[in-house]
């Protein structure tokens, strides 16, 4: 080789060479790197104040934090570190860069919950990898329509309502009217038509307690919601039991979604127990969110008369369900007022990440919370006030994440969206509803008062109402 072919490999040596230094520079110091904000507190190890103000009003603490802070900080709790994540940030941002946010978590907790097993990891992968996503693809909008999901899921809704024909009218409990009723008509139509609705009992029972029904104490013998949730457990093994030891050649119909599942779930050699195991914290799912919202939903209407004379006369109208923009807006409102503490995650390993250019260190086992729009002043005026026309007077407005955000948004999505007001507009068609006494004062509810770490709604008001058939609907 000449000293010139020498001299001109080498110069593209250093050539290339420095080019990819380039590249690692701007690549590595393209961002800023910032430090979280942190919450102050009087007590800095166990953060016992802060802890106080998040359990008291989480929605208004961390409107307050962001609004002191910006659209991410972090605060500790009896020495556990948080970070709460604010628009314009995201949990899907998060996702998009690491993998160890632990987006087993909620489906772990579940799991336990219902196995009454410590060790889940098969239970969850199952139900991760294979049951959600079955049931992602049964609840889209596409599927729903080829189905005939939500026409079913009507009719099953009227024969629950033809129990209230009593021509002088039915006191019941709100709660009670909107669980029930819903209950057994979701689970005929996702399960099938010999879904087990006397399981109602122990699914209201149990639905307050999933935290403690994944812990060891839920075994004692003294404990009722353990039993209630033995018993649960126990109807959704003998619902399938036909079906799975005849391996799908039983008579007992299914709904198409059960079967696939159970299939997917015989493949994967699961045993029957699990397999129930499988089911149930879809059944908490399935049912515990949208109770938690539609109470409200129908809480606000009958507390506001006005609200509700506007609400029956649109529902009476003819316009077609799609069409109803008052009952629309009442929905999305009722998605967006209440709280529920779903986007939790945390961090398995110590994390590296970037928002807008900025990178930022977060440390391993720190518990992240997506605080999504909801709340956020700077998107919904007076963010703490229920508006039953404020999606009506500004539809232009974003809608409520309630739903969730990034990898794990809720696969049911579409069917609530139609449940709600199907609900609402089929019960102003067929009765006269009437508040005939409240648990609380006479008084406009505030919104810290339908917040829930769990969509539980039986901590909330109790609302006594009256049903009454119209004679012409």
């Amino acid at each position: 080789m000449s000293v010139w072919d020498t001299e001109s490999f080498i110069l593209s040596l250093l050539a290339i060479l420095s080019v990819i230094a380039l590249y690692s520079h701007r690549r590595n110091n393209g961002f800023q790197s910032g430090q979280i904000p942190t919450v102050s507190t009087w007590f800095p190890l166990l953060g016992l104040d802060n802890g106080w103000r998040l359990y008291n009003n989480p929605t208004l603490f961390m409107e307050q934090m962001r609004q002191r802070y910006g659209p991410l900080y972090r605060f500790r709790v009896l020495g556990t570190s948080a970070i709460v994540i604010h628009h314009p940030y995201s949990l899907s941002q998060l996702e998009r860069q690491t993998k160890e946010l632990s987006p087993h978590l909620p489906f772990e907790g579940a799991a336990q919950a219902g196995s009454g097993k410590a060790n889940v990891h098969r239970i969850v992968e199952i139900l991760m990898n294979e049951l959600v996503p079955i049931t992602g693809r049964e609840f889209s909008r596409q599927r729903m329509k080829d189905s005939g999901l939500k026409s079913r899921f009507h009719e099953e809704l009227e024969k629950e309502f033809d129990q209230f024909s009593n021509p002088s009218g039915t006191t019941v409990l709100l709660s009670e009217f909107l669980r029930q009723t819903l209950y057994r008509a979701t689970g005929i139509v996702i399960f099938g038509p010999e879904f087990p609705a006397e399981s109602y009992d122990d699914i209201k029972a149990t639905v307050p307690d999933i935290s403690f029904l994944a812990s060891r104490l839920s075994h004692l013998p003294w404990s009722k919601t353990g039993r209630a949730r033995d018993r649960l457990l126990n109807f959704v093994i003998e619902y399938i039991r036909p079906w799975w030891e005849a391996d799908g050649h039983s008579t007992k119909e299914l709904s198409g979604v059960m079967v696939e599942g159970l299939v997917t779930m015989k493949e994967a050699g699961l045993s029957l127990p699990d397999a129930a195991a499988v089911l149930l914290p879809l059944l908490w799912g399935i049912h515990s969110n949208i109770w938690f919202h539609l109470y409200w939903m129908l809480a606000q209407i009958i507390l506001d008369e006005d609200l509700l004379i506007r609400a029956q006369n649109e529902a009476r109208s003819g316009k077609d369900i799609t069409e109803m923009r008052l009952i629309e807006s009442v929905m999305w409102e009722a998605l967006r007022w209440p709280y529920s503490m779903q986007q939790l995650r945390r961090a398995s390993e110590d994390l590296d990440v970037s928002f807008k250019g900025t990178r930022y260190f977060i440390p391993k086992d720190t518990w992240i919370i997506s605080k999504l729009i909801n709340h956020d002043s700077s998107i919904y005026e007076d963010p703490f006030e229920f508006k039953a026309d404020r999606f009506l007077v500004n539809p232009s407005l974003p809608k409520p994440k309630t739903f969730g955000d990034g990898a794990h948004l809720c696969k049911g999505k579409q069917f609530a969206l139609h449940q709600m007001p199907d609900f609402v507009v089929t019960v102003l068609r067929r009765f006269d509803v009437e508040l005939v006494q409240r648990s609380g004062k006479d008084r406009k509810v505030p919104q810290s008062e339908s917040n829930s770490f769990l969509p539980d709604i039986s901590k909330f008001e109790e609302f006594t109402i009256k049903i009454t058939p119209r004679a012409s609907n």
